[in-house]
């Protein structure tokens, strides 16, 4: 198994997560613009909730993906402030879920990984993953 090339496919985070995500970052611009038009200048609030808002898209959009690399599979989510490093050799089973977009690993030592990838996206870690690695993948269709 001699993996050469890596290719880094985008994650998605949970459902419920990536909706608060994104409302935080838009109540972080709205708190900003009320900042603005209250008090009809620029303020250090308005610098502020903009500054975070734009911090939390760049750690959204940035960076947040799992690469198959050199027998290993990297889970990396928010510009890499959260990172593993999976050896493919614990893997023992991988069972994809078309209705949620789940994808989950179960490992040697019975620990289980679950991340959400789009349709796009699994189609792609489907093929770098039977090709890299020969390990059937269980496709759910419930």
């Amino acid at each position: 198994m001699n993996i050469k090339s890596s290719s880094k496919i985008r994650l998605n985070f949970e459902p419920a997560y990536q909706s608060m995500y994104y409302s935080s970052v838009f109540i972080s611009f709205c708190i900003a613009i009320v900042f603005t038009t209250t008090l009809e200048r620029l303020n250090w609030g308005t610098v502020l909730f903009v500054f975070i808002g734009l911090i939390l898209l760049y750690l959204i959009r940035k960076a947040t993906f799992v690469t198959i690399y050199r027998e290993n599979l990297y889970l990396q989510y928010l510009a890499g402030v959260k990172k593993e490093e999976i050896p493919l050799k614990q893997i023992i089973s991988v069972s994809i879920s078309n209705e949620s977009n789940q994808v989950s690993l179960l490992l040697s030592d019975q620990s289980t990984y679950l991340f959400h990838l789009t349709k796009n996206n699994q189609k792609l870690f489907v093929e770098k993953f039977e090709e890299n690695f020969q390990l059937p993948i269980i496709l759910q269709e419930t």
